[in-house]
């Protein structure tokens, strides 16, 4: 157990601040997780709930902002879980040198279409672009947002090419995890298509325009993004319908376009027909157009980042399900052959 894990003692603690809590927990675990956190799952009163715990000195940046979007829209009744809200009306409470916030478990089921020849089905592509769309709408006529983000888009260019190259540079008394790896003597198979992905996402950094003279000429409007748009993140009923969108825990602002290809590097991955749908689907929902390029170029952000993360959490091990990380590896390979071919 990690030092900072949630127990049983430190929860009741939280919960005192609840009115739901009688004092009573029926049912208490961590919750098996494919990368390491600090979630857990308990009931009481014959509830299921999730508790999850942030360490004080690294609150995200925009906790209380997601708390406050999550609070409107399942006012709204948009598929969110329910965050439960203490007796005096806040939503965080701090306890043995943590953040907690309760929410409500939500039943159902997590998709994946991660491999090549499991191209996500219509329904699903039609289901995550329409709600990804209805809620910019809702949040976009709730909250406010900046203008402008040309300098933070520019940085986050510039980070992006910067952090890849870094991935190869020595350092004293140092090996880069890209080093680390290549310098293993055995090699899994995955680690060696680990390996083989680096070519790739070069490839695309040289294909990113420069961050000092970016024209953001093609992204629309800003809007408080999800900013986590993964598979693991929706819950699905069995027909198919979303239940939930969960984990606000990384939302920020963003270009429109920055959040739909994000989306879309996981949803539909390499395939132009199944993008241009998400792409008019979304425009709909959301009663906003969209420049195609500017989400291209979104998608070899996040892709590059994604490689990225993975190779630096693989090789320091941080994954807890390796199996998992190899199917969204064979995914980036196979997104990222699509998004060279479409040049700058």
């Amino acid at each position: 157990m990690h030092s900072n894990a949630i127990d049983s003692s430190i929860l009741k603690k939280v919960l005192s601040h609840y009115d739901f809590f009688d004092g009573k927990l029926d049912h208490f675990a961590p919750i098996p997780q494919r990368l390491v956190n600090q979630n857990a799952k308990f009931s009481a009163g014959g509830v299921d709930y999730v508790v999850k715990r942030y360490d004080k000195a690294g609150l995200p940046s925009c906790l209380e902002l997601s708390h406050k979007v999550q609070i409107h829209l399942q006012g709204l009744q948009f598929p969110v879980a329910k965050l439960e809200v203490c007796r005096d009306g806040n939503s965080l409470v701090e306890e043995g040198g943590g953040v907690f916030s309760i929410q409500r478990w939500v039943d159902g089921q997590h998709l994946e279409y991660l491999e090549p020849d499991a191209a996500t089905p219509d329904n699903l592509i039609e289901e995550i672009a329409r709600r990804l769309g209805q809620y910019h709408s809702i949040v976009q006529h709730e909250f406010s947002a900046p203008s402008d983000l040309r300098q933070q888009t520019g940085q986050l260019i510039q980070e992006t090419r910067t952090s890849i190259r870094s991935l190869t540079k020595f350092k004293i008394n140092r090996l880069s995890p890209y080093l680390k790896l290549k310098m293993r003597w055995k090699k899994t198979a995955f680690e060696r298509d680990l390996l083989q992905l680096y070519p790739l996402a070069l490839s695309l950094v040289d294909s990113l325009p420069d961050p000092d003279n970016f024209d953001v000429q093609g992204f629309g409007d800003v809007v408080i993004a999800h900013n986590d748009i993964n598979w693991q993140n929706f819950i699905f009923d069995s027909n198919g319908k979303l239940v939930a969108l969960i984990d606000f825990d990384n939302m920020q602002y963003a270009y429109r376009e920055i959040e739909v290809g994000f989306a879309a590097l996981v949803v539909v991955g390499a395939n132009p027909e199944k993008l241009n749908s998400f792409v008019s689907i979304y425009a709909e929902c959301a009663e906003c157009p969209l420049d195609l390029q500017a989400v291209h170029l979104a998608m070899k952000i996040r892709c590059i980042r994604s490689f990225r993360w993975a190779l630096q959490s693989y090789v320091n091990d941080r994954i807890e399900d390796v199996e998992l990380l190899e199917g969204w590896i064979r995914h980036l390979r196979v997104c990222a052959g699509y998004l060279q071919g479409l040049g700058r």
